[in-house]
């Protein structure tokens, strides 16, 4: 049974219009096939998101128990893990090691490129507090350095021509001008 919007009277189910005032009855519209399939589609993806996350933990154990990170993100998840053993940490947290992954050591060269002198010594800072953490002896300072890019040397467009070889400062007393 419907109800008039206008009236409030009872209509029978399958009335078109108000017997009373004559107003149109409101028709209940059904979604159509590309809307419940497209309502269907993002629940069954959203299940599936929440299904993947909840899994992730899970997969994590199954797949192993081998927490031997060789790049500084892999190190980030294995600390988070709390995965790692004290020998391995000592034997492997070293600034050289951490130099080996190309990410860290391209961010090193990007740092000094930049100017920032000290990214050396926070490489070594992060390391000797992580090592402390785990209780190994302070690592030794002996590492490669990354091997820098030489600068850009090209000027930028429209820049004058500089010479290869700066002229001399002239230092001369200027001519003196009597009156």
């Amino acid at each position: 049974m419907k109800t008039c919007s206008l009236c409030a009277s009872t209509l029978d189910a399958g009335a078109s219009a108000c017997p009373n005032c004559g107003i149109a009855a409101p028709r209940v519209r059904r979604p159509s096939r590309l809307a419940r399939t497209a309502r269907a589609s993002v629940v069954a993806f959203a299940g599936l998101a929440v299904l993947g996350a909840l899994a992730l933990p899970v997969l994590g154990r199954v797949r192993g128990g081998d927490c031997e990170p060789h790049s500084w993100a892999d190190w980030h998840v294995a600390m988070a893990r709390a995965c790692l053993t004290p020998a391995y940490v000592c034997e492997n947290m070293t600034s050289a090691k951490m130099l080996e992954d190309p990410q860290l050591a391209a961010e090193l060269r990007h740092a000094l490129r930049g100017g920032r002198g000290g990214a050396f010594a926070h490489l070594d800072a992060l390391v000797a507090h992580v090592r402390e953490a785990y209780g190994c002896a302070s690592a030794d300072a002996s590492r490669p350095a990354p091997a820098l890019e030489p600068p850009d040397r090209r000027l930028p467009p429209g820049h004058p021509p500089v010479p290869a070889t700066p002229a001399p400062p002239v230092f001369q007393a200027p001519p003196s001008l009597t009156i």
